[in-house]
């Protein structure tokens, strides 16, 4: 992504705080998995990024845990399961 070649993680809080970038700001409906490229982006972990995209897929999510971290919410999605 952006050039980089190196792995790197994202927390599921950051991964929230994409969700929520996406459905506020960009009015998408993501799911976690296809929002680590907006969380690594918003978290800071890439540097210098310039112009980049951050592809984003799926909206295979449950549309009330959706809701609950839109809302703000702290959600712990592992214990959803």
């Amino acid at each position: 992504m952006c050039g980089r070649d190196d792995p790197m993680l994202v927390t599921e809080v950051e991964i929230a705080k994409a969700i929520r970038h996406a459905y506020w700001q960009e009015r998408q409906v993501i799911e976690g998995s296809g929002s680590v490229g907006i969380a690594a982006l918003l978290a800071g972990k890439i540097k210098d990024p310039g112009r980049c995209i951050a592809l984003t897929t799926g909206q295979n999510i449950d549309m009330g845990v959706h809701h609950r971290i839109i809302s703000g919410e702290d959600v712990d999605v592992t214990a959803e399961e």
